[in-house]
């Protein structure tokens, strides 16, 4: 007598759907980890946000809202060079210079002798005054799942 074959799959399962979902898996934890990094923000918790930040920018790099919150927080905490790099991610390519550029002048005004702030910050207002999108390079390239994660 043969044994019956098991099945592994649970009935009704579809795969397709259960593909999706593994791969949108990095979208869903880095919007969590984002928002609890506001719940710190509001709170003042300052240190604590850019940690969930940083983790929500690292699981979804093209999250320009992950970037952009990290970089508020890292104004707060005085950590400028974060905060720069942040605020270039954040804005980069978004055709959004004046926002870019309010970001890049809280850091600047706080290293004024730093000459590659302050040559962003310069090249920003450009952008801002002409109305004209930032030409930067592209950001990081983030695997397929990822490109999916952009907030606007």
């Amino acid at each position: 007598m043969q044994a019956a074959a098991t099945s592994t799959a649970t009935p009704g399962a579809n795969p397709a759907r259960a593909a999706a979902a593994a791969v949108d898996a990095p979208c869903v934890l880095a919007e969590k980890a984002r928002q609890r990094g506001n719940d710190m923000y509001r709170d003042g918790m300052w240190d604590q946000a850019v940690q969930f930040y940083r983790l929500a920018a690292l699981l979804a790099p093209g999250s320009k809202q992950a970037h952009a919150n990290q970089a508020a927080a890292c104004v707060q905490l005085q950590l400028w060079d974060e905060a720069a790099a942040a605020a270039s991610q954040a804005y980069a390519g978004t055709g959004k210079p004046n926002l870019a550029y309010n970001e890049m002048k809280a850091v600047a005004a706080a290293l004024p002798q730093d000459r590659q702030v302050q040559a962003e910050l310069q090249k920003l207002q450009k952008a801002a005054d002409e109305g004209s999108r930032v030409q930067r390079a592209p950001p990081l390239q983030a695997s397929q799942a990822n490109q999916r994660c952009w907030y606007e």
